[in-house]
C-alpha cells in the first residue's frame, strides 16, 4: 500500500515539474514579445513624428497639382473653343466665298 503511494507521490511530483517547465518556457516566451513590443513602441513613437511631416507636405503638393491642373484645365477649354470658334469662322468662309 505504500508503495503505491510512493508511486502516486512520484507520478504528482512529475507532472509538477513538467508544469513548471512548461510555465517557466511560457514566461520566456511572453518576456520576448514583451520586450519586442516595447521596441516596436519606441520606434513607432520615433517615427510618428516623421510621418505626420511628410503627410503634411503631401497634403500640400496635392493642394498644388489640384491647383495646377484646374489652371490646366482652364487653358485647355480656352484652347478647345478657340479651336471650335477657328473651325466655325473656317466654314463660314468657305460657305460664302
Amino acid at each position: 500500500m505504500i508503495f503505491l503511494i510512493i508511486i502516486a507521490s512520484l507520478l504528482l511530483t512529475l507532472l509538477n515539474i513538467y508544469l513548471v517547465i512548461k510555465i517557466w518556457q511560457f514566461r520566456t516566451k511572453m518576456a520576448v514579445i514583451a520586450y519586442e513590443l516595447v521596441n516596436y513602441e519606441s520606434n513607432l513613437k520615433s517615427q510618428l513624428p516623421k510621418t505626420t511631416q511628410i503627410l503634411n507636405q503631401q497634403q500640400a503638393k496635392i493642394k498644388y497639382d489640384r491647383q495646377e491642373y484646374q489652371l490646366v484645365k482652364q487653358k485647355w477649354q480656352k484652347i478647345r473653343q478657340y479651336l471650335i470658334l477657328l473651325s466655325w469662322l473656317y466654314r463660314i468662309s468657305r460657305k460664302y466665298l
